[in-house]
């Protein structure tokens, strides 16, 4: 008779156990997992600071939290989403508008259109696939933190 195994979770899924960043990480092979560990680096950069692991739930669960110097709100997600990383940012609706009038990435913009506005941010979550989109949203992320390009 066989013994019937438990199924197997990442540490994205598992609320009850809180993660380090690197088991967050390890879930990536290839360029997924060098992906996660730049985007990661890039966004500790412009913050000047690493991130907290916190629990956010559904769809987000455990996630790395940026926030800046002083802020209780964070500024800038990294979703260690199964099958890719995801980066997401609250972007002020002014920025946003600016950005899509304008000529530039249509990787953002295609996001920035469709993201959910509530108030006067749109939430925005860019599912990091190579190195140009990854580039293009750590600018992003620069701007909106520093109020300045990366």
């Amino acid at each position: 008779m066989s013994q019937i195994q438990p199924p197997t979770h990442t540490p994205w899924i598992d609320r009850f156990n809180t993660p380090t960043i690197e088991s967050l990480l390890e879930q990536y092979e290839g360029s997924a997992s060098s992906l996660a560990q730049n985007a990661l680096e890039g966004l500790t950069e412009i913050m000047e600071s690493p991130p907290s692991v916190e629990w956010k739930g559904l769809p987000w669960r455990w996630t790395c939290v940026y926030r800046a110097s002083g802020e209780v709100e964070p500024s800038v997600y990294l979703v260690a989403t199964p099958d890719w990383p995801s980066i997401a940012l609250p972007v002020p609706q002014e920025l946003a508008a600016e950005m899509l009038a304008k000529r530039g990435s249509k990787y953002l913009k295609e996001t920035l259109l469709h993201s959910c506005q509530v108030g006067q941010i749109r939430w925005a979550e860019w599912s990091i696939q190579g190195k140009a989109q990854l580039s293009d949203v750590l600018g992003l992320a620069s701007l909106v933190i520093n109020g300045q390009p990366a």
